[in-house]
Formats: structure tokens, sequence, C-alpha cells
């Protein structure tokens, strides 16, 4: 009974962004990429955080994301650094893979050496995917379309923001898709349920919003006593939910490049 008591629990999954800003600017984007500034995770950061969540928590996976995390200039040392930290985690980048073909040996090397697979969403662009996988099996890199096909590409997700706050709070967390564990986010030092939570601050920085993340919709990695406060932490409803309209989301929708305008998240 000791040992259980003082064992880890186990977390599925959570994503982190090594950049906030992205080369293809989707409408509709769930990340807000569009509306960010040019931003690039700093390591040092990263790897305090990673190191924390890996003394809380055993983790199964970790999605590196973005924006578009190949835009970053220290890839490669994060690379290195987020497996040497996450010695028994499953690592993926998640790529909108247009700078796939234009990337070097050492960052295919790299993947290859820290078994890092590669998740490319596939949307309706130009992308020379043979010349990718052509490179991904040289070096035994695992490549693969983890959202659309080449025939059937990627369509759009519209979020539903309300941006007054009028949705009742426990019935759109019962209803939501992102807080079962599938789009956790961590950023900051902050753990989120849903990466909408995580990443509305570059939605309300941009158009000078109202709205309010308290410090009841995240937890703070540093501030908890043990990984099990984490999992628990899924069972409550955040504050934050009443403004997500779950009902009124779409998805579906024909792909397009943003126009940032505000009505794309309502």
């Amino acid at each position: 009974m000791f040992f259980l008591k003082k064992s880890k629990p186990t977390l599925n999954y959570f994503n982190v962004n090594l950049v906030e800003h992205c080369n293809l600017n989707c409408k509709y984007c769930d990340h807000f990429a569009p509306l960010a500034e040019e931003k690039y995770t700093d390591i040092k950061s990263l790897e305090k955080d990673l190191k924390r969540m890996s003394s809380l928590l055993n983790i199964n996976s970790v999605g590196l994301m973005g924006g578009e995390p190949l835009l970053h200039p220290n890839l490669v040392e994060i690379l290195k650094m987020s497996r040497a930290v996450l010695k028994n985690t499953k690592l993926t980048i998640f790529t909108n893979g247009i700078l796939l073909p234009k990337m070097d040996d050492l960052f295919w090397q790299t993947c290859f050496e820290n078994k890092i697979s590669i998740g490319i969403s596939c949307y309706p662009v130009k992308l020379d995917y043979r010349q990718i996988y052509l490179k991904a099996n040289k070096y035994k890199v695992l490549v693969y379309l983890y959202s659309g096909t080449i025939n059937n590409p990627k369509t759009m997700f519209k979020l539903g923001i309300d941006l007054n706050g009028k949705q009742n709070p426990d019935e759109m967390s019962r209803i939501c898709w992102q807080n079962k564990g599938g789009c956790c986010f961590l950023g900051n030092g902050k753990f989120f349920q849903c990466t909408t939570a995580g990443q509305i601050n570059k939605f309300i920085k941009y158009f000078n919003l109202d709205i309010k993340v308290t410090e009841d919709d995240y937890i703070d990695i540093y501030k908890i006593k043990s990984g099990r406060e984490i999992i628990d932490f899924f069972k409550k409803t955040i504050p934050f939910c009443k403004y997500c309209d779950i009902k009124r989301q779409t998805s579906g929708l024909k792909f397009e490049i943003s126009k940032k305008e505000i009505a794309e998240w309502l």
C-alpha cells in the first residue's frame, strides 16, 4: 500500500507549443496562430516545465506543436532536450509539412536518434509528399498523415466562442470533446484541460477583449504537491467553459486562409 501511494499516476497526453505563429495561417485555427506575434518557446523554460511534469506523472505521449513547430530556429536542440527529459514518452512533431522538404539532414538524424515521429496535417496545399517520404525512409523516421489524406485533405473546425460568456459551464464541459484528455495543453508552467483555454490569450490580446482566464482554469504545476492533483483536475468544470458554445461548433468547413476577422472564431 505504501508503494501504491508513492507511485506516480499516468497521464496519457498533452501538447506544448514550440512556436506561437505559423507559416500557413488557417482560417478558424483553434490555436489562434494567425493572431499570434512571432514568438519562439524558450528551451530552458520548456525544459523546466517538462522536468516538473515528469517528476509528477508518468507521461505516455507529448505533442510538439505550434503555430508551426518547424519554424523554431533551435528545433534540433529542443528535440534532444525533450527526449533527454522524457526518456520513455512517445514524442511527435505535429506540422503542416510545408517546411519538411527543406529540413536538413541534421533534423532527420535527430528525429531518428531520439525516436521522434512526425504527424502531418494534410491541408489542400501543394506539397511534395514523395520527397518527404523518401527522406523519412532514408533516416527511418516515422512520418504519417494524422489529419486528412492526399485525396481528401483536412477540413476546418470552428470553435464557436461566446464573447459574452453566457453558456452553462457544466453542460459545456459535459459535451466538450477537448477536455477528455486528448487536447491538454502545457504552457509557461500552466496545465490546461484544453487548448482553447490555454491559448485564448492570443485571441483576447488581438481583439482587445474582456474574456477572463482565471486561476481556476488551469493547474500551476509548481504549486501542486503531486500528479494526482492534475488527474483530479479533469473531474472539475473550469469557469472558462462558459465562453464555449459547444452546440454551435462547426466541423467540415472548407480550408481558407484567415483574414483575422473575429467572426472566424465565434
